[in-house]
Formats: C-alpha cells, structure tokens, sequence
C-alpha cells in the first residue's frame, strides 16, 4: 500500500514537473534553448561569458554602456526574445555606444563593469533579467541613469504572488520604466513598488515572451541610445570648442 501510494506521488509530481515545463517553453527562449538551459540548471552553476573583455579601455568612454539581460533559457548570444534585434540596431545606428547581451545568471562580472564605466548606463532586464538589473543597480555604486524592467520576475521567489514586495527601484536609479501584465498571468511579475510618477508603470497585455518584440519597447530604449548619443555629441562639441579657443 506504502510502494503504491509512493508511486502515486512520484507520478503527480512528475505530471505537475511536466506541466511547468512545458509552460516554461511557451513563456521564454526555451522553444530555442531550453537543452542549454537544462545543462546549465543539472551543472548548477552559471555559463561564464568574456562578454567584458574590453572592460578596462571602455571605462575611459563617456559614451552609453547598454546591458541587457535575458530571461531564464536565454543564453546571452541567443535572440533573447528580440532583445538581441535591438541591440544589433544599437550598434549599428551607434557604433561608440557598447551593449552587453547575457543571459541573467552569467557570471561575467558585469556589476565591476556598471561600476568602472564613465559614461552613463541604461540597463534593460526581462524576466529574471529584470530582477538582476534591479540587484545589480543596488550594487554598482554607482548612478543608473535609465533602467527598463521588462515584465519582471524574482528569480529567487517566482511561485507564490507576494503583493506589494516586489519591485523596490534603488535611490541610485534616475530614471525606471516598467512594463509588465495584468496580475494573473504565469510567470508572476510586478510592477515598481516605489514609481516616480505614475507613467513608470505601464501594463500591457503580451505573451511574458512577447516584451523584447514590442514595438513600444523598442522605441522606448532607441530613444535612450538616440538621447544619450545626441548628449555625448554636444559634450564632445563643447570640450573641442575649448580646446580650440585656448589653442
């Protein structure tokens, strides 16, 4: 009777694991990269990447430093949802600006990277991504000129709803931006807690995996890239025009 009651057990248990699995690919990159996500969670530790090579000379720039963050199953080099379009327009339309992609847990040292950078920082994190963006925020020490949460979810703590914990932005962030679903929706993601304004909120009704593919987004974080590459070029103008007039 025990061996059969153990074995019902073992059955719903397997039944409910299969379940979340398979929401989990519907949700994430996991219909691209889940076997990779499985190595990573059955090695139990992150995939170290040499994203930060160029960390040292890139400290000296002035010019934006963009980290993006993927959700769980998104190796940094994958699409991560459309994030990995975006910052490939990035690069393209502005060539001095650097862009980190990685997946949320890498161990890369990217806070020691936030931290070193001269120029301004927008970091833009979805899902686990997100929750990381905020810790790393709290740990550069440093300001954070622009964050953008991406239906976030507490990577630590994505089971059971907890209103009204979840997120508190750090003093150091200048400026956030959250968008995120309706309370209901699985994986369970929050709003900022602690907005500036009631226009930092902004729900939206997509799929948890659809957010990188917004067009509301995208333009949200090329206007960043646009502003901040406009900011540096009158700041570079500025310092030539002095030289020029002590010259």
């Amino acid at each position: 009777m025990a061996i059969w009651i153990g074995a019902s057990w073992t059955r719903r248990w397997a039944f409910a694991l299969a379940v979340w699995m398979i929401g989990l690919v519907n949700v994430s990159c996991a219909t691209q990269e889940f076997p990779e996500a499985v190595r990573q969670t059955l090695a139990g530790r992150s995939n170290p990447r040499t994203a930060n090579a160029a960390a040292v000379a890139d400290a000296a720039s002035g010019s934006l430093l963009v980290v993006m963050s993927y959700g769980f199953g998104c190796s940094g080099s994958g699409p991560g949802n459309g994030l990995r379009d975006v910052a490939d327009t990035i690069r393209r339309l502005h060539p001095g600006q650097r862009v980190i992609t990685r997946a949320w847990n890498d161990d890369d040292g990217v806070v020691a990277t936030i931290r070193g950078h001269a120029g301004p920082v927008l970091l833009v994190g979805h899902s686990f991504g997100g929750s990381k963006s905020i810790e790393f925020a709290a740990a550069a020490g440093r300001p954070i000129d622009h964050l953008l949460l991406l239906d976030p979810v507490p990577y630590r703590d994505w089971g059971i709803r907890h209103g009204g914990k979840y997120f508190v932005i750090p003093d150091a962030v200048r400026d956030a931006v959250c968008f995120y679903r309706p309370a209901g929706a699985w994986p369970i993601s929050y709003p900022i807690v602690n907005p500036s304004s009631p226009a930092v909120n902004r729900e939206r009704s997509l799929g948890h995996a659809a957010f990188g593919e917004s067009a509301e987004v995208r333009e949200y974080i090329l206007s960043v890239c646009n502003a901040e590459a406009t900011k540096a070029k009158s700041m570079a103008g500025t310092r030539g025009g002095g030289v020029n007039g002590h010259s």
